[in-house]
């Protein structure tokens, strides 16, 4: 036990707290395929949702009616037995669809529609509220780049297969029913794969 311990430190102190992540989620991952026979293999992967906003107070990220073409994740809000997500950071994106061609919604990367700006973000995972109220704010597109809108968290949360994982905005008012403003989650990690 001593051994890995000190394998953790040196992997938090050279890679960060995203590379312990992996490191862990690669030692459960190879423990469960000693006991079962099955092996799998730890990437960096991306899961995302996007949805209409228009008259709502309250969105759900990875909840709701399941819609194959708003969601990288098949059939189901919750994944595969074998599938396990560690989610090192959450990254929001807006989009007004007005004046786009039916079918087409050009997401930018972070918030600035000022509705959803003055929200709230939870994620309830499994049951349990893992991230309670942070202000959407914290997702605004300062920069337009590909990392705008990016939250790093502190503690990566664990997105176990067969368990639900919603991510919740709340606005204090209802978005502007006149504009079709849609809002997508990605969830940024590492996940296992065949």
């Amino acid at each position: 036990m001593r051994g890995i311990n000190i394998f953790l430190m040196n992997v938090l102190f050279t890679r960060g707290i995203q590379g312990l992540a992996a490191a862990l989620a690669q030692i459960l991952i190879d423990a469960g395929a000693a006991l079962n026979g099955v092996k799998k293999t730890f990437a960096t992967a991306r899961r995302w949702h996007y949805a209409s906003v228009k008259g709502q107070t309250e969105i759900t990220l990875f909840g709701g009616t399941h819609v194959a073409t708003q969601t990288n994740l098949p059939s189901t809000w919750q994944p595969a037995q074998n599938e396990h997500l560690v989610i090192t950071g959450i990254q929001l994106m807006d989009a007004d669809n007005t004046t786009a061609a039916a079918g087409s919604v050009p997401f930018t990367a972070g918030i600035d529609n000022a509705q959803i700006l003055n929200g709230k973000l939870s994620i309830i995972n499994n049951g349990v509220k893992e991230i309670d109220e942070i202000p959407i704010s914290e997702f605004v597109a300062v920069v337009e780049d590909s990392q705008s809108g990016l939250l790093n968290l502190d503690v990566p949360i664990v997105w176990k297969g067969q368990t639900s994982l919603e991510v919740r905005i709340t606005v204090p008012t209802a978005v502007a029913a006149i504009n079709n403003v849609y809002l997508m989650g990605i969830l940024k990690g590492y996940g296992t794969v065949a």
